[in-house]
């Protein structure tokens, strides 16, 4: 069975839920091909941003294959992707003390995460990602 066809035979929870992660993830890789350009373009923090490359690139690999295994039905995917909405509102947290675009982006991140967190503990999709026995 193909990836397109596990994600149509999910319910439409669990569909929404893979939908947020897969989206933050996208918004994740984004950031990161934010910091490579500003890599190539402005050599005066190469270690900084080098490091800062490295650790938003994993994450967004990160977020890519927690939306997958929840294509999947893999329970632990499910706790993998509220550990990330948790990150996010630490992140949302701290944005609101700075300038105004921090604001919105603040509210972005809260919105998402409490979003990916309402479908992740919805009971239809605690119950198809509730499997006992990990068969793939």
């Amino acid at each position: 069975m193909s990836l397109k066809a596990r994600f149509l035979a999910l319910a439409w929870q669990l569909r929404v839920a893979v939908m947020v992660i897969f989206l933050e993830a996208l918004a994740t890789s984004g950031v990161a091909l934010f910091f490579i350009f500003g890599l190539l373009t402005d050599a005066k923090l190469v270690a900084t941003l080098i490091a800062i490359c490295v650790v938003v690139s994993g994450a967004a690999a990160f977020l890519f294959f927690v939306a997958r295994q929840l294509v999947f039905r893999k329970r632990w995917a499910r706790s993998a992707a509220m550990f990330w909405q948790l990150i996010q509102i630490a992140v949302a947290w701290n944005s609101f003390a700075g300038e105004v675009t921090g604001y919105y982006f603040g509210v972005w991140l809260l919105a998402t995460a409490f979003l990916g967190l309402y479908f992740l503990f919805n009971k239809t999709v605690v119950e198809q990602t509730n499997e006992q026995i990990d068969r793939d």
